[in-house]
């Protein structure tokens, strides 16, 4: 099922930003490897004044443990999802299985998403699967703790 464009990933606009993110990641490592405080705090600004987003340093922190720099590019270089207004049932039902099998996913199907990004590298799998949940987070309102029935 195809989902309204404001719920799809925009994954033009990650490919337009991933080689300056890419440079920029690369940026900071330089200037973490050589203690440079002050370059690594203008490094982490210039992310979020092109990304809208709210990236410390320690979301940039030894990332390599955990994923590579192409792909922590890409989950950077993807915008946030938005909050819509009605989202259906069918539509959080798509969005819960595309969570479920982004990880079963071949390579051609990201490849049909993103030649670009691929050929620079990138899985795509856990930039997708982070948006996703946090598309469910902002549109689902969760249950209030203490809810009392009569």
């Amino acid at each position: 099922m195809k989902l309204r464009t404001e719920l799809e990933p925009n994954i033009e606009r990650a490919e337009e930003l991933f080689t300056e993110i890419l440079s920029l990641i690369s940026k900071f490592d330089s200037a973490f490897d050589q203690g440079d405080e002050d370059l690594m705090d203008t490094t982490v600004n210039q992310l979020n004044e092109l990304t809208g987003k709210s990236i410390s340093k320690d979301d940039l922190y030894e990332y390599w443990g955990y994923t590579s720099i192409e792909d922590l590019a890409f989950d950077i270089s993807l915008p946030s999802p938005q909050k819509v207004e009605n989202i259906t049932n069918d539509e959080v039902i798509e969005i819960k299985r595309r969570i479920e099998t982004i990880f079963e996913q071949s390579e051609d199907y990201f490849k049909k998403l993103s030649p670009f990004l691929i050929k620079q590298g990138a899985t795509l799998v856990e930039g997708l699967d982070n948006y996703y949940n946090e598309l469910l987070d902002k549109n689902i309102p969760t249950p209030p703790d203490k809810v009392i029935y009569l």
